[in-house]
């Protein structure tokens, strides 16, 4: 196409064939809310290649699906809740539409931290926002997370590096709820050794 000569007729782009991957992202027996996940086809260590990857939400479902994959690549597939993150690699799609699928099971490498949300008489507070925010020695960060129909919140705060046994210290941990009515209420957590 001539960028100074426009077509008077619509110009079709043929794509590539493609597959599908779709990855799952879980703590034992718990799904983690807010959680995007991130491919690319490298090189592995490349950042710009890691920040410049499709990148999709999971579903309700607890799945986070891509419907355009190139075919016959090597995949790096990222999940990442606030700061942490955890990376997989596998082998792409063959064939146009065949789908691969990843799950990360992040129990054994990961630091979350969970909590419910409780009216004062004891019930759950569903659909609340919450803000949180951390520092310890492997990082920090903060997020806002929602509450689920039981007042529950998890979140997944950093990620063990493979081989390193280094003790993480918990040196701030607070959480902020803001009511429709009244002061915001906040809760500091003291300062801990994590496992």
């Amino acid at each position: 196409v001539d960028a100074v000569q426009v077509p008077s007729e619509p110009v079709e782009v043929q794509l590539p064939p493609t597959g599908r991957l779709r990855a799952k992202v879980t703590m034992g027996a718990m799904q983690l809310p807010g959680l995007q996940v991130g491919f690319h086809v490298g090189p592995k260590g490349d950042r710009m290649a890691r920040m410049t990857s499709a990148k999709a939400n999971v579903d309700q479902d607890g799945w986070a699906r891509f419907r355009h994959v190139p075919l016959g690549k090597t995949l790096f597939v990222s999940a990442q809740q606030s700061s942490g993150r955890s990376e997989r690699e596998l082998p792409g799609p063959t064939l146009p539409g065949q789908e691969v699928e990843v799950v990360f099971d992040l129990a054994a490498e990961s630091i979350v931290v969970t909590g419910r949300l409780l009216r004062d008489d004891g019930q759950p507070l569903a659909d609340q926002v919450v803000g949180g925010s951390f520092q310890s020695t492997h990082g920090s960060g903060g997020i806002y997370m929602t509450t689920d129909a039981a007042g529950r919140l998890v979140w997944w705060i950093a990620s063990r590096r493979e081989g390193d046994a280094t003790p993480v210290r918990l040196e701030q941990l607070s959480f902020e709820w803001r009511p429709a009515e009244g002061a915001a209420l906040r809760v500091e957590v003291p300062p801990r050794d994590l496992v």
